[in-house]
């Protein structure tokens, strides 16, 4: 395998994103393999970050892959430390501000997945530093209070994750709802996320011009987020409708936008 070749990156690529499958399931010791190279494709390749994006769109079907210890658990385990160096390398990138907005989408995609997965993050764990270990499930709110409006509603849009598991149902036929303490803990980081983001707004604006449509768009962001939680978390209904009213006197919401989006959630006002 060489790295300067794009044909060798290309046929790379084309295994991380068809080797893995569901109905066949990889050994684990092919999963290492697989994922063997990676951190040394991403460190070469990482001023082009097409390439990056590219990476980490690929790497979606692995994820399945990573949450299944059948054999090798020992494999397995070197397999998720391979990955999640990588995750984390990029996560601590996104934060240093080094990433373009296609880069960092494609980033929430992988976390997403990642928290589908395991969204009781008993491996999904980055090591960052400066701390110990941090889990993708409380990383993934801090999405909402990015720059880049295209990146928060992405992210807005895909937090059923940190309320649900999708890998589950109950005898109703739902989605199986997580721990009740994990669904406040994550109600309050999506929170505390969008308002940070609205708080950078107003200290860090550098147009007026543009700050209309700066402002509309974190009220979009966050009524898509109350949005999902009214969908997905009956736990954090009326904590969620609560926020929505409180932005109304905080935050200039408007009542109109309240109202469609409290009628979203089956309530009359």
């Amino acid at each position: 395998f060489d790295l300067v070749k794009p044909l060798h990156l290309q046929m790379y690529l084309l295994m991380l994103k068809e080797l893995p499958n569901e109905e066949n399931p990889l050994p684990e010791d092919y999963v290492k393999s697989l994922l063997k190279p990676l951190s040394d494709v991403c460190s070469f390749y990482r001023r082009d970050q097409e390439v990056c994006s590219a990476i980490l769109r690929n790497l979606l079907p692995v994820v399945t892959a990573l949450d299944t210890a059948r054999i090798n658990a020992e494999d397995m385990r070197e397999a998720r430390g391979q990955f999640l160096t990588v995750i984390g390398a990029f996560w601590q990138l996104t934060n240093k501000g080094k990433c373009t907005t296609p880069l960092r989408i494609a980033l929430v995609q992988c976390m997403k997945t990642i928290l589908q997965a395991d969204p009781h993050s008993k491996w999904a764990l980055l090591n960052i530093e400066g701390e110990e270990v941090l889990p993708v499930r409380d990383a993934f709110p801090l999405f909402l209070a990015d720059s880049s409006f295209q990146v928060c509603m992405v992210a807005a849009k895909s937090v059923t994750s940190l309320f649900e598991d999708v890998k589950l149902r109950d005898s109703t036929g739902l989605l199986k709802a997580l721990p009740l303490e994990l669904q406040q803990r994550a109600f309050e980081q999506l929170y505390m996320s969008v308002q940070e983001g609205t708080k950078k707004l107003t200290h860090n604006s550098g147009s007026q011009e543009n700050l209309p449509d700066e402002e509309y768009n974190r009220k979009s962001v966050l009524l898509m987020l109350i949005s999902m939680i009214l969908c997905c978390s009956p736990v954090c209904e009326k904590q969620a409708l609560f926020a929505m009213f409180q932005c109304v006197k905080e935050n200039g919401l408007e009542p109109l936008l309240v109202r469609k989006v409290s009628a979203f959630g089956g309530y009359v006002t």
